[in-house]
């Protein structure tokens, strides 16, 4: 049985004929930036998230960047955010104001609030956290604590579409949230594209001007800005598969539960806690496997099982910042979890009995335990 770690065919077909005849309407209308199914898209994303704004971008990367610009980040201060984390959310403060790191919770692999007090200097100007996998990171006392310094909260929710705190979905939190819709997540677009989300209407509006140019009028420009927009095909097939995503994130869980009945009896793995009142969305299924994860991802290929290292390398040992002086062991529960995490594979169109293939498999793995 071959089994891929991501296939997306089951998730295209359900949306691929209306689609199509939404290219060609498009097409015949030559709307091609902006226009009715971006702004359809925006309204019904807010609604979905429980928010009072939407604004479509082209990346989830420029939803962190513009939020940051729109919360006023000054240059010379620090955002504190993730060392486990894929590189555009360190990206997003680097290129805008002075990257910070604290370390994760070693059991929800999300921003540990105990850490990132530790972290707290005079110069620390916001929190980024970043609900990892589908798991929301610990947003009150992570508001608390902002709320107590002063200090901003923006949401990288990239892999979070529909997770949720106590009943409140991400990404109305702090100032607001970046959402990613690369083709491999939970909502996914054909291509790029991103949204920014949030309850207060002044930081919406800077986040819509940035995202254009700068522009508020006609060829006039309040300030600099970014060519930050989503298109209208991506639009259109992001509002067709929103009407599938509770649906979608639901098989997600369906999936995971398996998993975790099945090997959770197992000593050597372990999952990423969700505590109480959390809702996961699994944008992946993460194992933490000790010394035995090389070995495991070879024997499941070996079965015709993919499986993926998600993230390999924390942010603070990218050579891409070495020039901020981290090193090994500074943020030791990020490091562990980089050495120890594999991914099983985690998608609405895995069929039940594959699920317990991959399940099995990884139980023989260990010896049945």
């Amino acid at each position: 049985m071959q089994i891929p770690f991501l296939d997306l065919s089951s998730q295209t077909n359900q949306v691929a004929a209306a689609f199509l005849e939404k290219v060609e309407s498009l097409t015949k209308s030559n709307s091609f930036i902006g226009g009715l199914p971006v702004t359809q898209f925006e309204e019904d994303f807010a609604n979905y998230c429980g928010t009072a704004h939407c604004v479509a971008l082209n990346s989830g990367t420029d939803g962190l960047r513009l939020g940051l610009l729109a919360a006023g980040a000054e240059a010379s201060r620090t955002v504190i955010t993730s060392p486990f984390t894929f590189i555009a959310t360190a990206e997003a403060i680097s290129q805008t104001c002075k990257l910070d790191l604290a370390d994760v919770d070693f059991e929800t692999f999300t921003l540990s609030p105990s850490a990132v007090a530790e972290r707290l200097t005079s110069r620390t100007q916001g929190i980024l956290p970043v609900h990892i996998f589908g798991l929301a990171s610990e947003m009150p006392e992570l508001q608390r604590l902002a709320a107590e310094r002063g200090l901003f909260v923006l949401e990288d929710a990239c892999q979070a579409h529909g997770a949720s705190v106590v009943g409140t979905r991400v990404g109305g939190s702090g100032i607001g949230a970046a959402f990613s819709f690369y083709p491999s997540k939970n909502l996914s677009a054909f291509g790029d594209a991103g949204a920014f989300t949030t309850n207060d209407a002044e930081i919406a509006e800077k986040v819509r001007v940035l995202r254009n140019h700068g522009q508020t009028g006609p060829y006039y420009h309040e300030l600099e800005g970014f060519n930050s927009r989503m298109d209208t095909f991506q639009a259109a097939v992001l509002g067709l598969k929103l009407r599938f995503l509770d649906q979608w994130n639901n098989r997600r869980r369906e999936i995971a539960r398996v998993y975790r009945e099945r090997l959770g009896r197992i000593p050597d793995v372990r999952f990423q806690r969700i505590p109480e009142g959390y809702e996961h969305v699994y944008h992946v299924f993460a194992l933490l496997v000790g010394d035995s994860r090389d070995r495991l991802a070879s024997h499941l290929a070996d079965q015709g099982i993919d499986t993926r290292v998600i993230y390999p390398t924390p942010i603070h040992l990218m050579p891409a910042y070495k020039h901020l002086g981290y090193q090994p062991g500074d943020f030791p529960n990020s490091e562990r979890i980089s050495r120890e995490v594999l991914c099983l594979p985690m998608y609405p169109g895995l069929t039940d009995p594959e699920v317990e293939f991959v399940a099995s498999e990884v139980s023989a793995f260990f010896g049945g335990k």
